[in-house]
């Protein structure tokens, strides 16, 4: 605030703007917008102050809703690539998984797409329950999830996977008088400083979990 009524005097007639948090009077935190200007002729500061907490609540809401997958709730891709590559520069020790639904047609064409919806958001659900607090998961495509897994070892990002397979593989998801369950297959790769080559190698390894059956998860070579 100081220095921005500093800046209106050295550049009298020219309008300086600033954005601050204060607390009012009985002490709730808002957002205020505080234009200066200096008049030319005599050097008096003129300052005009109005609350913009609700517009600055909307910017952060559409913030969010950029980055997230309207459907499921989850980050979207471009939130995950966005993390991911900050992950990578941080020199952050990890795995990713790339994991997507079996038959993931089969339940569109048989049910509808309202169904596949609901089997999608149920995946979403499950999956959550089975990671960490500290894993983030993202809805990336269609049928298709990732998930950055921080300071984990591939042995461990294998237990994780299993529990997350079991834990989609037992949801259930009510379609009329039906109840209908799915399976997902997973690829995992040990994050390096290679994102896209990372991606690749877990996608080569979900390939290969497909061929070998689905329902099951595969570590890259």
């Amino acid at each position: 605030m100081h220095e921005a009524g500093l800046r209106a005097r050295h550049a009298p007639g020219t309008p300086i703007s600033v954005e601050h948090l204060a607390l009012t009077k009985l002490g709730e935190p808002r957002w205020f917008e505080t234009h200066f200007r200096a008049v030319p002729e005599d050097g008096a500061l003129i300052c005009a102050t109005r609350d913009i907490s609700q517009r600055k609540r909307l910017e952060a809401d559409l913030s969010i809703a950029a980055l997230t997958d309207p459907l499921t709730g989850l980050s979207n891709r471009r939130a995950f690539f966005d993390l991911a590559e900050r992950t990578v520069a941080s020199g952050v020790i990890g795995c990713i998984v790339v994991f997507d639904i079996d038959y993931f047609k089969a339940v569109n064409d048989r049910f509808g797409h309202g169904a596949g919806d609901m089997v999608l958001a149920s995946v979403a659900q499950a999956a959550r329950r089975a990671l960490r607090q500290t894993d983030h998961i993202a809805r990336i495509g269609g049928e298709e999830f990732a998930v950055i897994l921080p300071e984990t070892r591939i042995d461990h990002a294998e237990k994780i996977c299993v529990r997350l397979c079991k834990e989609i593989s037992r949801s259930a998801v009510p379609v009329g008088s039906i109840i209908v369950r799915v399976t997902v297959s997973a690829g995992i790769a040990v994050l390096d400083g290679d994102l896209s080559d990372t991606l690749s190698r877990a996608d080569a390894a979900l390939y290969r979990a497909k061929s070998a059956g689905r329902d099951r998860t595969a570590v890259a070579a």
